[in-house]
């Protein structure tokens, strides 16, 4: 898809309200997505509040902004972590027009990060979140900028957190969607002057496999996605099983096979 098709798919997907479910896994259901966002909850605020602590980053005083904001899910994660001063940015007019209403204290703009202009002034923030958006990006070019355009909005030591699927094997390309080589996101990453401080499963079970060539784990998850297809009610149950011990896989696991969270510092001169 061009970036017109790109910009219309989720105008048209967010229209229908941000919601998990929207955000989140089409086809799976409301139940499953929750529990997959209970995952990404709890190892999001374990691992950034962590890292701010780490490198000496104020919460209350710090200011932050979350590219692809989508459902507001991660807004909330911020404002746990202790963080006001919150800005957020969207691809996408339908997701800003809702969550302005829904989040009058923080402030929003509609744009798109692999552009070449990026409507914020440099140095403006200690973090930026850009969490399941890279990927979407399909044009190499168009990812480069992105992540070249989060480190020039970030201050120096300021970190950028964010998932990608950092496969152990060549760049899987779709569409709509690109699993990149490990290799390739550290390139773009340090090309932008950014190093990788931590990188760490989000998921263990709870997503498709696509840096695992375990047969059992894939037919695992074939298995799972068939059933929630058929019923809805099962992705639920699926996660209520999984949550837990995805739960506890996540936080000793320094690979997964899946979505990985990533967190780097800006260290350019």
């Amino acid at each position: 898809m061009n970036e017109s098709q790109v910009r219309q798919y989720w105008e048209e997907r967010l229209g229908a309200g941000p919601t998990l479910e929207n955000v989140g896994w089409l086809g799976w259901g409301a139940g499953f997505n929750k529990w997959m966002y209970r995952i990404r909850a709890r190892v999001f605020v374990k691992r950034v509040r962590a890292a701010l602590k780490r490198q000496g980053v104020p919460t209350g005083r710090s200011s932050i902004l979350d590219i692809g904001c989508g459902s507001g899910f991660y807004i909330d994660l911020w404002k746990r972590i202790g963080v006001r001063d919150i800005c957020a940015c969207d691809l996408t007019a339908a997701a800003v027009d809702a969550l302005r209403k829904r989040y009058p204290d923080v402030s929003f703009l509609q744009a798109d990060v692999g552009e070449r202009i990026v409507p914020y002034d440099a140095e403006s923030f200690d973090a930026i979140s850009c969490m399941d958006v890279l990927f979407h990006i399909v044009d190499d070019n168009r990812y480069g900028q992105a992540v070249g355009h989060c480190a020039h909005l970030l201050k120096r030591g300021g970190l950028l957190i964010l998932t990608e699927n950092c496969l152990h094997s060549p760049t899987v390309r779709s569409k709509s969607q690109v699993s990149s080589s490990l290799p390739e996101v550290e390139d773009a990453i340090t090309a932008a002057g950014l190093s990788i401080l931590e990188r760490r499963p989000m998921f263990v079970l709870m997503n498709t496999p696509v840096d695992s060539k375990n047969a059992a784990l894939n037919r695992f998850w074939a298995f799972l996605r068939a059933l929630a297809r058929r019923n809805r009610h099962f992705g639920f149950l699926a996660g209520i099983a999984l949550y837990p011990l995805d739960l506890t896989l996540t936080s000793f696991l320094r690979e997964g096979p899946s979505t990985e969270i990533l967190i780097c510092r800006h260290d350019a001169p």
